[in-house]
C-alpha cells in the first residue's frame, strides 16, 4: 500500500490514525510538529502526508505551502478539529494551498479510509 506520514501535535490522534491505517496495509511514520514533518519529508518523501491544520510551531497551512513549493505532486490530506474553540474551518484554504483531500475531526474509520483513498488517487 502507501507510505504515509502523519503530522499532528496530538499523540492520541497520530496513534488513532495509525491504528486505522496500518491494518489496511499502509506503512505509517509520525511527526509531532510541522517542522519535524517537513524535515522527515525531505529525508524520505512519503506517498501521502496527513497533516493537522492547527499546530503550535508551524501550522498545517504553512506545512502544505512549503512542501508544495518543493514537491508540487506531493499528495496531502489536511485534517482539523477547528482550533482552540472549534469555530475555524480552514479546510477550504487547505485545498487552495494544495491539499488533495480534507477531513474534519472527529472522523469515523470509514471516513478516514475514504479520504486517504481520495488523496492517493486524486
Amino acid at each position: 500500500m502507501a507510505d504515509i506520514l502523519i503530522i499532528d501535535d496530538e499523540e492520541i490522534v497520530r496513534r488513532s490514525i495509525r491504528s486505522i491505517l496500518e491494518p489496511e496495509g499502509h506503512v505509517i511514520r509520525e511527526a509531532a510538529t510541522g517542522e519535524e514533518g517537513i524535515s522527515t519529508t525531505y529525508k524520505q518523501t512519503p506517498d501521502l502526508i496527513i497533516t493537522d491544520i492547527f499546530m503550535p510551531d508551524k501550522d498545517g497551512l504553512e506545512v502544505i505551502q512549503e512542501l508544495r513549493q518543493k514537491a508540487p505532486s506531493l499528495k496531502i490530506l489536511a485534517i482539523t478539529g477547528g482550533g482552540v474553540n472549534h469555530s475555524f474551518n480552514l479546510l477550504p484554504q487547505a485545498k487552495v494551498f494544495g491539499a488533495r483531500a480534507t477531513l474534519q475531526k472527529p472522523f469515523l474509520r470509514e471516513e478516514l479510509i475514504a479520504a486517504v483513498d481520495q488523496a492517493l488517487n486524486a
